[in-house]
Order: C-alpha cells, then structure tokens, then sequence
C-alpha cells in the first residue's frame, strides 16, 4: 500500500464512470494522492496528472489492498448505479465512500453516516467533499466506525437468494 493516505477510484476508466470529474477533482486538491484501479476508453484523462496513480486493471490481493488501505473510495459516476458492489465491498474494509446522490449509490451510502453523497457532478463540489470527509478528523472516524458496524449487516449471496426464492415462493404459491 501507498505510505500516504490516498483517495482510491476503482473503475471501467469510462466517461460514464465519472473519469473526466475524477481528474478535474485531483487537479483541484493537489496536496491528495489518487490512486486509480482499472482500465477503459477514456484513461487518458487520468494520465499526466502529477498526484494520481494509475495501477491498470487489478485483481485479488492487489485490489483488496488498494481499497482497504484507501482513506476514501471515490466513485463519481455520473449514470444511475443499480447496487454497486464497489460500495459494499468497501465499507467491509471500514472505508468511507464519497459518491453521487442519485440511483443505487445513494441507497448504499447514507450520507454523514457511511460516507459522503455529491449533490452536484462537479469537480469543484466532488473536491470539496473530499476535504470536508479527510479534513475533519471526528467526522471521518465516525464513518469508519459506522462502516464498519454496517459490514455485518451486508448480506452473502446465499442469505440474498435465500430471501429471494422465499418471496418468488411466495408469489408461486399465489
């Protein structure tokens, strides 16, 4: 892992998937480093910039690394997320996730409680609630703690379709 705290992006490099935003932001908060996974069309955005890292498409231990030792994980897509992975996966580790306010993503991160949700797709307000979640120390230690509590309640696959066959049982049933 990366000696300094760094704001991790684990992505498709793809417009949709916010890139372009995610590059602006690192250019506006130079005193961060970015430390992107993943690979796509649109990665030449990303390159150049002094305080962001391209690590290419990793996998396994490498990634789990990346996202646990990562202050932040930032996912700034700006398409309706259904139930991106990335975030539970994440808070698993305690990591708070910094995301926009809208699909999927909102419903996963309860803003001020296990992460910070973006109410504009600019870099200047994404940059801002960077600063605002690294910045103040309380704040940020209280979404740890409060990942780290919401892990346990992240279901398996299997307790998942469990659920699931039951509710389709019941609809059969019907």
């Amino acid at each position: 892992a990366d000696e300094k705290p760094y704001v991790a992006f684990a992505s498709r490099l793809s417009k949709e998937k916010g890139v372009n935003l995610l590059a602006d932001a690192a250019k506006l908060l130079p005193q961060y480093s970015f430390v992107v996974a993943g690979n796509g069309p649109d990665d030449e955005c990303l390159k150049n910039i002094e305080n962001v890292t391209l690590k290419g498409f990793i996998t396994g231990n490498e990634l789990i690394s990346l996202t646990a030792n990562a202050r932040v994980m930032l996912l700034p897509s700006v398409w309706y997320e259904n139930c991106p992975l990335n975030i539970l996966e994440t808070h698993c580790f305690g990591v708070p996730v910094i995301t926009m306010n809208s699909g999927g993503m909102a419903e996963l991160v309860k803003d001020g409680v296990t992460g910070t949700l973006v109410n504009e797709p600019t870099p200047e307000c994404i940059a801002s609630k960077i600063k605002e979640t690294i910045e103040n120390e309380d704040y940020y230690q209280t979404l740890r703690e409060n990942c780290k509590n919401e892990s346990d309640n992240i279901l398996s696959v299997e307790s998942y379709c469990d659920i699931l066959i039951g509710e389709y049982e019941k609809l059969v049933a019907r």
